[in-house]
């Protein structure tokens, strides 16, 4: 039974989930119904197909996150920590549908502006269950990813992107 929901998810539900714009309620029951049952391993599985073969399996998905990419973009370069309350909706909303796109777009941001990070939990405030899950994963990919470089160029101290408080906060 269990290998029957990984496949509706894999080929069915986590798709819908992309092509609905902002559906809150979709994604919740998606996460209340079938994911949060998975355990960890299958669920970060899930993830990462679905952020890295979904999108290319289909031409309408290649489509959305062509689109949501260059959407999330626009928002994180209008972020700042005077105007987090305004975008903070606009990022849950785009989370709901896409977070393998939009989560992947915010770390990179915190990577290369370590000042974003209290900015960037600020905006959290209304992310849901499955997003922070997404969100796990992808801060786990991010610190496995090899080619970064964990210390600066003097060789003793860890990298901004590393030591961010951004990072801190979310995995607390």
């Amino acid at each position: 039974m269990k290998a029957l929901w990984i496949k509706i998810s894999r080929e069915f539900l986590l798709p819908a989930i992309s092509l609905q714009r902002a559906n809150a309620v979709c994604s919740v029951e998606v996460w209340i119904g079938v994911l949060r049952n998975l355990d960890v391993e299958t669920r970060w599985a899930l993830y990462g197909e679905w952020k890295d073969s979904l999108y290319k399996r289909h031409a309408e998905m290649r489509v959305v996150a062509v689109e949501m990419d260059r959407e999330v973009k626009g928002v994180l370069r209008r972020l700042s920590s005077k105007n987090v309350s305004q975008m903070a909706r606009t990022i849950a909303k785009l989370a709901y549908s896409n977070p393998c796109i939009v989560f992947p777009n915010i770390v990179r941001q915190v990577e290369s502006y370590e000042n974003m990070a209290a900015t960037m939990i600020d905006s959290f405030r209304f992310i849901l269950h499955m997003g922070f899950d997404v969100l796990s994963y992808i801060l786990l990919e991010a610190f496995a990813d090899n080619s970064k470089q964990r210390v600066k160029n003097d060789g003793t101290n860890a990298s901004l992107w590393l030591q961010s408080e951004f990072l801190s906060l979310i995995l607390i």
